[in-house]
């Protein structure tokens, strides 16, 4: 599933790379992520996880996330790099001070996030 298809060789906008990590015991049907609700909005659904099409982001504490990931394909290991797909765009970005650019793994652009934090 990919959310918010960009043009000519850009891919989803609002991809979050986040490290396997946390406290729970490692089991073959789950990983955890460092990307919970300080990280991503969740008012329209949790991210899709891009990365690993066998995964689903099924809970989320403040500072991290578990991933449901079935033991066939769980290609996940600790330190690992992901990319997730928030639900809602908008407020995660508002999360941010910079929105990174990124086409076939290169960074092409930085963004400053000038509006952040801004209440009127």
């Amino acid at each position: 599933m990919v959310r918010n298809a960009g043009p000519a060789g850009w891919r989803p906008q609002g991809r979050s790379r986040r490290n396997g990590d946390g406290d729970e015991p490692p089991a073959k049907d789950r990983s955890i992520v460092d990307a919970g609700l300080k990280a991503l909005a969740f008012d329209s659904g949790p991210p899709v996880v891009y990365d690993e099409p066998a995964a689903t982001y099924e809970r989320a504490s403040d500072e991290h996330g578990r991933l449901a990931v079935s033991a066939a394909t769980n290609r996940l290991g600790l330190g690992d790099k992901i990319r997730l797909i928030p639900g809602h765009c908008d407020p995660t970005v508002n999360l941010y001070d910079w929105y990174v650019c990124v086409c076939g793994n290169r960074v092409e652009q930085v963004w400053p996030i000038t509006g952040r934090g801004d209440v009127y």
